[in-house]
């Protein structure tokens, strides 16, 4: 079919025949059968996307771009770890100082 209809050849040895059950990564995600998983370098961009310095609006902004992306594959638990540990820490755009039992936080621009 490649060769006749398409005049396509396929380089012979880039071809792997493997079972489905095995999946295969394409395009930043694990395809298998039944589900697709976020590849390694996407959870991994997603959790320096977190602990970045940012300012809230573009942490906000970055937040709902992974999320989105997470939302095609089957991640949601993922997700919400990812970001429950994020915000159970100090956030790296603040400096939090105590002075005579007052808190102050400085937002750093």
């Amino acid at each position: 079919f490649l060769k006749e209809k398409l005049n396509l050849e396929l380089h012979p040895k880039k071809i792997s025949l493997q079972p489905a059950y095995n999946g295969f990564l394409f395009l930043g995600a694990y395809v298998l059968p039944y589900r697709m998983y976020p590849s390694r370098r996407i959870v991994k961009n997603f959790k320096e996307s977190m602990r970045g310095n940012y300012l809230p609006k573009k942490q906000e902004e970055l937040e709902k771009s992974y999320l989105g992306l997470f939302s095609h594959f089957d991640a949601y638990k993922l997700s919400q770890k990812i970001i429950f540990k994020h915000e159970n820490k100090e956030k790296p755009y603040e400096n939090q100082v105590t002075y005579n039992n007052f808190s102050i936080i400085a937002i750093l621009f």
